[in-house]
């Protein structure tokens, strides 16, 4: 009898063995090719949100996670199916959420606003979005949206920062008569008076709607309804970013020489402060052309050039990339030739050329790439 009871222990153990590396197996298989997923669809975390992992409760198979890339979410479906025995629980969310319902747009309604790493104001500032630039967004927590830039940034912004809409609303917005402010800052007004009290202040680049158009004042509204004055010598019409043009470089750098002064800010994307590819995104926007939002994004624009000993092949507008062997960390602006301007502890000039006054020998040594944006849309 003991050795019929030790040999069903044994049985039984390796049954159980057995099971357990089937489903290290299938874990190991499913996870694999989940990670095959992640890289064809949302490779990089920045710009594409894929969170998805597979674990068993009471025995079930349960994928969950969530997903802003609907080919992935799609592909996970097939792979689950493929893998997985029935019965197991597929919950991986597809973003926007669903409870957003259609009220996933919204606009930015104050001058500068945070994006931080994750909800809470003590959280990493990882970018900036100025005044009435439009937002998807993807979820809710608490009093905190997680949402994405037109350049397909992610990170976490107030409620309170934003106006929200259907798509009607920004339909309609979208198809007003746009302005944007070409003043490095400038403040709305509830009178057509430089007395008056503030409504709110802009930024270079913020779009308003315009209401009424004066001669010294005009009328214009905000995203979420506030109507005030602002200086007319103060707005540009919207350039149409769809009827694509390549930037002039000289105009870049005239652009860029009026930031010259403006201090560093960690995720600082404003004329109130800058990170370096905040400062040379902000530049390019300007001009109607939108750059990724990180050095490490913008190195993959552009058309490479080498340059000569002397630089002397580097045009007005080009940008500088630099960093240690393999990486890329910071980018400024061609002002032509060696000399460049870049968000460094200021926005400021230096050269790549030893003897000049402004040479700056930590990043000549530092140099990998110089890129220059053509007539072909990258």
């Amino acid at each position: 009898m003991r050795q019929f009871l030790q040999a069903s222990v044994l049985v039984m153990a390796a049954a159980l063995l057995l099971s357990c590396n089937n489903n290290k197996s299938i874990e190991q298989t499913y996870l694999e090719s989940v990670e095959n997923i992640r890289e064809a669809w949302a490779p990089d975390r920045r710009v594409a949100v894929f969170e998805v992992d597979v674990a068993r409760e009471s025995g079930t198979w349960v994928v969950a996670g969530e997903t802003s890339s609907h080919e992935a979410w799609e592909e996970l479906m097939v792979l689950s199916n493929r893998v997985l025995p029935p019965g197991h629980r597929f919950k991986v969310n597809m973003l926007p959420d669903a409870e957003l319902g259609d009220s996933v747009y919204a606009q930015v309604r104050i001058s500068v606003a945070n994006l931080r790493r994750n909800p809470g104001h003590t959280h990493e500032l990882v970018d900036q979005v100025i005044l009435g630039t439009r937002l998807k967004l993807m979820k809710r927590q608490g009093g905190w949206y997680y949402a994405q830039t037109p350049y397909g940034y992610l990170g976490w912004i107030t409620g309170a920062s934003i106006a929200i809409h259907d798509k009607a609303g920004i339909r309609d917005w979208k198809r007003s008569d746009l302005r944007q402010v070409k003043a490095l800052v400038s403040f709305i007004r509830q009178k057509p008076d430089e007395t008056s009290l503030v409504v709110n202040d802009a930024t270079m680049g913020a779009t308003v709607k315009l209401i009424d158009e004066g001669r010294r004042y005009s009328s214009v509204e905000l995203p979420d309804g506030r109507r005030g004055y602002i200086p007319t010598a103060h707005l540009a019409e919207q350039v149409d970013a769809s009827v694509w043009r390549a930037p002039d470089g000289n105009k870049i750098v005239e652009t860029a020489m009026k930031l010259h002064g403006i201090p560093y800010l960690w995720g600082g994307n404003s004329t109130k402060g800058f990170d370096c590819s905040g400062f040379t995104q902000t530049v390019y926007r300007a001009h109607a052309y939108q750059l990724p939002r990180d050095a490490s994004q913008q190195v993959n624009t552009g058309e490479e050039i080498q340059p000569d000993e002397d630089f002397g092949n580097l045009e007005p507008g080009d940008l500088i990339f630099f960093g240690p062997e393999n990486r890329i960390t910071h980018v400024g602006i061609s002002l032509g030739g060696p000399q460049f301007i870049h968000a460094s502890s200021y926005v400021e000039i230096n050269s790549l050329r030893e003897g000049d006054p402004d040479y700056a020998p930590d990043r000549r040594r530092t140099l990998r790439y110089v890129k220059r944006i053509t007539d072909a849309r990258e």
